[in-house]
């Protein structure tokens, strides 16, 4: 589920293999104003699976959500104060104590189009351990829809099938058109 959830998902920052552990998504530069503030410059002309824009109002909702029913196996919950505007395509997030983990965190907290927050919020509901894969639909900034199946950690169908973004932002991405798992 985690793989699949990278397939149809989109986050700040993502995780690499390089020396810092991560690279830019969604955001296209970060500055450090000081220990607790930080302001992340996110990328234009960006639509989410559904059509929708993507831009800094998208981000504040998401950790609007995630603050009220965060994932706990970071300490991002506890050290994340809030998320505020700086114009549309700059979000400032202020921290209650310092957060040498900020980065490596933003590379699991998933961005979600409005429709699948008003529709799941950030619950990952009984018996899942993940909230982005519980059902098909264009609720994400990644490369793939998931069109068929789920998968939550714990439980999943047998079969799950994926088709490409038509409004995937990174252009000729990707290039296998559907994938069947």
């Amino acid at each position: 589920y985690f793989y699949l959830s990278k397939l149809i998902n989109g986050t700040l920052v993502r995780s690499s293999g390089n020396i810092n552990g991560w690279e830019y998504m969604l955001a296209t530069s970060y500055k450090k104003i000081d220990e607790l503030t930080y302001d992340f410059t996110l990328r234009q002309g960006v639509l989410f699976q559904d059509g929708t824009p993507f831009n800094t109002d998208s981000v504040i909702e998401n950790f609007i959500f995630f603050q009220k029913d965060p994932f706990v196996y970071s300490d991002i919950h506890k050290r994340l104060k809030k998320v505020t505007k700086i114009s549309d395509f700059q979000v400032r997030f202020h921290l209650h104590k310092p957060y040498g983990m900020l980065l490596n965190d933003l590379t699991t907290i998933n961005i979600y189009s409005h429709a699948y927050l008003q529709k799941r919020g950030w619950s990952t509901g009984e018996g899942s351990t993940s909230n982005s894969t519980q059902e098909p639909g264009a609720y994400g900034l990644g490369p793939y829809i998931l069109v068929e199946g789920f998968a939550t950690g714990r439980y999943q169908t047998p079969t799950i099938k994926l088709k490409a973004n038509p409004y995937y932002y990174e252009k000729g991405l990707p290039y296998i058109e559907n994938i069947t798992l």
